[in-house]
This record gives structure tokens, C-alpha cells and sequence, in this order.
């Protein structure tokens, strides 16, 4: 999988510095949210309906 993502032009255009900047840092954080909001719902939604 490769993910690549310049910032340089919306840098340049909005004068902005994104808070974190090592996509490592950026996709551990994507997975922890993910995991936030997984472990928040409940356990009967989780369950796989039969077809």
C-alpha cells in the first residue's frame, strides 16, 4: 500500500501547517480513532446479521 500526500500547494495557498506531519503519526492516530469509535459502540451491533 502507498499513500503519498504533498501539502506544499494548500500550505502555499491557506498559509496552514498541518498538526502532525509523519504519515506514520498521522495513520497511527487514523487507527486509534477507529478503534475509539469500535470500542464505543455496542457489543449487539458488532454482530454480523444473518442473511
Amino acid at each position: 500500500m502507498t499513500m503519498i500526500a504533498d501539502t506544499a500547494r494548500i500550505r502555499a495557498t491557506l498559509d496552514w501547517t498541518p498538526q502532525y506531519d509523519s504519515l506514520d503519526t498521522i495513520a497511527r492516530h487514523a487507527l486509534a480513532w477507529e478503534e475509539k469509535l469500535l470500542a464505543q459502540r455496542p457489543q449487539e451491533a458488532l454482530q454480523a446479521v444473518p442473511a
